[in-house]
């Protein structure tokens, strides 16, 4: 091969070679099947028959979690990877995925949690909403709330407009004063 191409092959894979240095592999396993685990959150299983280690491809649940299966029993990867790598000596029963990409299962990523943390986590990346009709507790959609706005603005009286959209006319009043529906 060319020096210039050496050159040019390193330049582009040195990033991926830095981080593959960083990478801490963990065998585990019972006297059946042997495994190992990644910081990076990857597993490897060992076939016997092949005598060579295998990337142990993990599945996707519907929730968008990552599932591999361990001795035919199905473990989810930031569950496995949490339980290696990451010391939890509170004994919390959640684990979080920092960034909220439940692909991302490297340890840098992962933290033990209790079921509040993570929730106040996900409320504070994005991942979950109250506001709106998103809130369980919402009797109007985003549009009827600009339409009731557009609505007031004419001066109708808010007991016939909250007939008209089926709530009590306090609903209305807070609509149309911005105590409720700040949002939009």
């Amino acid at each position: 091969m060319k020096p210039e191409n050496l050159e040019l092959i390193n330049k582009y894979l040195g990033d991926f070679q830095s981080e593959m240095i960083d990478e801490k592999w963990v065998d585990f396993g019972d006297g059946r099947f042997k495994y190992k685990i990644s910081t990076d959150g990857r597993i490897m299983r060992y076939w016997k028959t092949r005598r060579r280690w295998q990337y142990h491809t993990p599945s996707p649940l519907s929730g968008g979690y990552l599932r591999v299966h361990i001795n035919y029993e199905p473990i989810k990867v930031h569950q496995l990877v949490s339980r290696m790598f990451i010391p939890n000596p509170e004994n919390k029963a959640t684990i979080n995925h920092k960034n909220g990409n439940k692909h991302d299962n490297r340890v840098d990523n992962l933290e033990w949690n209790t079921q509040s943390e993570n929730n106040i986590n996900a409320y504070a990346i994005g991942l979950k909403n109250n506001k709106g009709s998103a809130n369980g507790r919402s009797l109007l959609t985003e549009q009827q709330v600009l339409e009731i706005r557009k609505i007031c603005k004419t001066k109708e009286d808010d007991a016939i407009v909250a007939k008209i959209y089926g709530v009590k006319e306090i609903n209305i009043s807070n609509i149309r004063l911005r105590y409720t529906w700040k949002h939009i």
